[in-house]
């Protein structure tokens, strides 16, 4: 019988996303924009892929921001993350789990932890300016 509760469960969720997917493909398509090919709108991949895009966008831009500079720092990057077998030449650690944990520093002092609240990042950010462009090629 649970499994039974579990399947009705998994399936009223699918239907109750192609209907929300469905009906809001409608009006963004009626308010002029290009919207989606229907047949998106019953795909539970693309239905999963959206739960997680919308669950991921719930982390502030600041928190995003921090991880990113961790991730191309000019000097862990090139050394410890991608070189050196993925290991900090420093304290020998395996650098990209060290930079996903949020109270972890970096052992040359190139970043600390996350800092949580939004206001005291951007004084941090004041204090410490950084230009993050994107470059391609």
């Amino acid at each position: 019988m649970p499994v039974l509760l579990l399947l009705k469960i998994v399936l009223g969720i699918y239907l109750f996303g192609c209907l929300s997917a469905t009906a809001y493909n409608y009006w963004i398509k009626k308010q002029g924009a290009k919207g989606i090919e229907w047949k998106q709108c019953l795909n539970p991949i693309k239905h999963l892929s959206v739960f997680v895009g919308f669950t991921l966008s719930l982390i502030p831009q600041h928190i995003i921001e921090q991880y990113v500079l961790r991730i191309y720092d000019d000097y862990c990057r090139p050394n410890c993350l991608l070189g050196n077998g993925g290991r900090c030449d420093s304290c020998g650690c395996n650098t990209y789990a060290k930079m996903m944990s949020p109270l972890e520093e970096d052992s040359r002092g190139n970043w600390g932890t996350i800092i949580w609240s939004k206001k005291k990042y951007k004084k941090h950010r004041e204090q410490y300016p950084v230009k993050i462009e994107p470059k391609y090629g």
